[in-house]
């Protein structure tokens, strides 16, 4: 199987967007509202968001599409929509990608988790759950998409789900779960589990997205890293720092700076995608771009979360997790 980088032939790590549904509350969005409903009252809304993520320094954009999957969208009476909604997001960030003059710009078509559990936890089967995965890869690769994009996920059998359903759109397909706190994903799944099972998966990328603060989803890259075996490209997209409730409105801490730090850590720990997720404006990706594009400071990390809290200024440091995982550690 073919490296992501031999597949999209770049050198050096690929800079992905920030978020979409937050920097779309900020453009409009209604609390409740499907964010996949402006793919067609404001498909303008859309492009403009993708072109200023592109225009910041994105090499990588991905659809406005995260909650394209039936059991997703009945919840806004769209279960039939499908293939039109999944075709039409991959189809309006590739237009903005044209529009900027940028056309080598990956569009990743992205997918979400069900919102349901699957059997034996809950009443969703298996094979029901890869249907469901397969219908959305298909809009989104007949909508133009360079790659399939699974995210947010935390269980294996949801896991194994979606990767057996976007195969079905023979495009690359990248991986990312969301890991709390406490190093792990809701369903119990460490970075180490991840790397083992991701490296026996037919996905050419795998990482995280999401989740907690800055240093915790470092920590989980640094961890993911030694764990890795293979030459599968490692992705990494954290929050902007920590949401924050201030004057009626969810504001995140982090800053374009410490975006930018945030960025050259993970390019010293050998991630080869970066990115943002909730609350990264084109403004942190401004300055992320910038970072990886200058020196970096960063050589040879220690693999500590100290090193990595006073990097990056976190305050939301969770000790107990972090001493059992050097325990671990050290008694490997």
């Amino acid at each position: 199987m073919k490296t992501f980088k031999e597949i999209f032939n770049y050198q050096g790590p690929l800079l992905i967007d920030g978020a979409i549904g937050s920097n779309l509350m900020a453009r409009g969005l209604e609390p409740g509202q499907a964010p996949e409903e402006l793919l067609f009252s404001s498909p303008e809304t859309l492009k403009s968001l993708h072109r200023d993520f592109i225009a910041s320094g994105s090499d990588i954009v991905l659809t406005n599409s995260f909650g394209g999957n039936a059991r997703r969208l009945r919840l806004h009476g769209l279960q039939d929509s499908v293939a039109q909604v999944n075709s039409v997001a991959a189809k309006l960030a590739r237009d903005a990608a044209e529009e900027i003059g940028k056309p080598s710009t990956l569009v990743a078509g992205s997918m979400g988790p069900t919102g349901d559990l699957l059997e034996p936890l809950g009443t969703l089967s298996i094979s029901e759950a890869v249907n469901i995965f397969s219908d959305q890869a298909k809009g989104l690769a007949d909508g133009g998409a360079d790659l399939i994009w699974i995210e947010t996920l935390a269980a294996k059998n949801e896991i194994l789900a979606a990767v057996e359903g976007a195969s079905i759109a023979n495009l690359p397909i990248a991986l990312t779960l969301s890991f709390d706190s406490a190093g792990k994903t809701m369903m119990g799944i460490s970075p180490a589990d991840f790397a083992a099972l991701a490296d026996d998966l037919p996905i050419a990328a795998y990482g995280a997205n999401c989740g907690a603060g800055l240093s915790d989803i470092s920590i989980v890259m640094v961890e993911m890293a030694e764990a890795r075996n293979s030459t599968k490209a490692l992705i990494s997209k954290g929050n902007a720092g920590i949401p924050k409730f201030e004057n009626g409105a969810i504001r995140y801490d982090g800053t374009p700076i410490l975006m930018g730090a945030y960025a050259n850590l993970m390019q010293s720990v050998g991630v080869d995608l970066i990115g943002g997720c909730c609350g990264t404006t084109p403004r942190h990706i401004k300055a992320m771009r910038a970072a990886l594009n200058g020196p970096n400071p960063i050589n040879e990390p220690k693999l500590d979360r100290k090193d990595i809290e006073l990097l990056l200024g976190a305050s939301n440091i969770k000790e107990a997790p972090v001493r059992e995982r050097r325990s671990r550690r050290r008694a490997a």
